[in-house]
């Protein structure tokens, strides 16, 4: 699933698009792959340059949902030192502790992609309602 957008979408358009593609995740799974996702993003638009995209890929042996958030700046994320009482800077360090694997890889376009693996394999999570194949939505809300 992709959603290409040249322009700063509504992140709340973002997280139904991708709840509804991943509607067959247990709840707890949906809900770091929406927190892992927003953040991405952000850093994409905060960081980055348009156009921006973002990629979910859903395997489901082993269970995992691979997000991937793409944008024209070949500059690479930095993880920032949060400090208290600063409200910035907590995003990729979010995503460096809750996230499987994370990494970046720079694209042909010169740009690069960010990506973070979200693996369901969590005791006591919600486990996913389905093991069959499933075809999301191709196309996101405007």
């Amino acid at each position: 699933m992709r959603w290409n957008h040249g322009e700063v979408p509504v992140l709340v358009n973002v997280r139904q698009w991708t709840a509804a593609a991943l509607g067959d995740l247990g709840e707890d799974h949906l809900h770091m792959v929406l927190l892992l996702s927003t953040e991405l993003l952000t850093n994409a638009y905060e960081h980055g340059t348009g156009p921006y995209g973002i990629h979910l890929h859903h395997t489901r042996t082993p269970c995992r949902v691979t997000v991937e958030v793409h944008d024209s700046s070949p500059d690479m994320p930095v993880i920032g030192r949060s400090r208290l009482g600063d409200n910035r800077g907590r995003g990729l360090i979010m995503v460096d502790k809750l996230a499987h694997d994370w990494g970046t890889r720079p694209t042909t376009d010169g740009g690069k992609t960010v990506w973070a693996v979200i693996s369901c394999d969590i005791p006591d999570w919600t486990p996913c309602t389905s093991n069959s194949d499933v075809t999301p939505p191709a196309t996101p809300p405007p």
